[in-house]
């Protein structure tokens, strides 16, 4: 129930303000009745329910990330916002991206810094909420404690998380007593595969949530399917390989709760009957692994930053600006190279210019390779001759331009 009563006080606000459509079929009861339900009720609280904690969530991902990998919080989360489920399902009316957000953020109150007692307890109301928000979060909350836990005083540290994340769960364990009259029966007890018309159990079954054991073949179809997790969302591969890096770093409790994450997310959500409900039903992916986003995104950004750049458009932009290239065009609305984006006249069609300069004078500008005036006419006699016996012509005339341009400015400025 956490998403309905967060969406309560949004809701009287509009009502309030005259602003909910009418229902024409408010008299119905349910079902019946949702058909009547207007399209813009359902935009006006998506905007409160579901639009505004995707926001949120982007925000903490940018700012931990940013303790982690400065200058890339912000490429974090538009990875996450334009690159994940997290997109989609931040216009429906599911509970997900809410959870999500609360799970991670149960994360971010504990990462690198001194958790006193009272950031503690908010890390486990931030838990205990997410798993009011959306019941299978209990996972995440789970691998959390035990990082939390993973400084000493262990039992400490654990007795207080716990705490708050009893305190989180207070509207979960509210709604069942008052809807089931005991506090621990939970909504997905007794689980329908095939509901009937008007909520009748067609084929109830005896485990909870139809689940059973994991079965290998729907943990690659969630990851490797039509509709899976890298199929749809291949980003998020460099957060599997950030596990690695951020062990290597010495982040090793955030490693380990990362790594032991993907695993559990997985192993339980293979264990349902079928493809689809593996999938959470018809959707475009594996909803149920949204939560686990925010944690990928995170974890990839080491990843990210220990990408090689290549030459062209990602060259360094200390190297473009302080560096240009001798035969930049001057007049405004012209690209910056000559022949940048234009096809060669001669040989095959489509084969585009070289725009970088050659290794050597890449690992020059480094500071890496010869140096100084006589490396540069050096690199311009073998320039020379390579051109003249026919030796990889296209590379030498590249190295000519360059080094005799670079000969010329450091015979001025001598």
């Amino acid at each position: 129930p956490g998403l309905d009563l967060w969406s309560v006080p949004w809701y009287l606000l509009l009502r309030t303000a005259g602003a909910v459509p009418s229902n024409s079929l408010a008299s119905h009861g349910y079902p019946a009745a949702m058909l009547g339900v207007a399209p813009r009720a359902l935009w006006q609280m998506g905007l409160w329910a579901v639009v505004l904690p995707a926001l949120l969530l982007l925000i903490v991902v940018q700012r931990t990330v940013e303790r982690l990998e400065p200058g890339l919080g912000t490429a974090a989360a538009a990875v996450l916002g334009l690159g994940t489920l997290v997109l989609p399902f931040s216009t429906m009316l599911f509970s997900h991206v809410a959870a999500a957000l609360l799970a991670f953020l149960s994360f971010a109150i504990l990462f690198q810094r001194h958790a006193g007692a009272v950031r503690l307890v908010l890390a486990g109301v931030a838990a205990g909420l997410g798993v009011a928000t959306d019941l299978p979060i209990a996972v995440p909350a789970l691998f959390v404690g035990a990082y939390a836990a993973s400084r000493s005083p262990h039992l400490q540290r654990l007795a207080l998380f716990a705490a708050g994340g009893l305190a989180g769960i207070t509207p979960l364990l509210a709604f069942d007593w008052w809807a089931f009259g005991s506090p621990f029966h939970l909504p997905y007890s007794h689980a329908a595969i095939n509901p009937g018309p008007y909520g009748v159990e067609q084929t109830p079954t005896h485990t909870f949530f139809t689940l059973g054991a994991p079965h290998f073949r729907l943990a690659l179809q969630l990851l490797l399917g039509g509709r899976g997790l890298l199929a749809l969302t291949p980003v998020v591969a460099a957060g599997g390989a950030g596990v690695v890096v951020l062990w290597r770093k010495g982040l090793r409790a955030e490693a380990g709760l990362i790594g032991a994450l993907c695993v559990a997310e997985i192993a339980w959500n293979a264990g349902r009957p079928d493809y689809p409900l593996a999938l959470g039903g018809w959707a475009p992916g594996p909803r149920l692994l949204i939560p686990l986003l925010p944690f990928l995104c995170f974890s990839g950004a080491p990843v990210i930053r220990r990408a090689p750049r290549r030459g062209g458009p990602g060259l360094p932009v200390r190297f473009r600006r302080h560096e240009p290239f001798p035969h930049a065009s001057r007049r405004p609305g012209r690209r910056l190279l000559h022949g940048a984006g234009r096809r060669r006249r001669s040989g095959r069609r489509g084969r585009q210019a070289p725009l970088s300069p050659p290794a050597p004078l890449r690992a020059r500008r480094r500071g890496r390779g010869a140096g100084g005036a006589g490396g540069t006419a050096a690199e311009y006699a073998g320039a020379r001759s390579a051109l003249t016996q026919r030796r990889s012509p296209q590379r030498a005339r590249l190295t000519l331009r360059y080094s005799g341009s670079s000969v010329t400015s450091r015979t001025r400025t001598g």
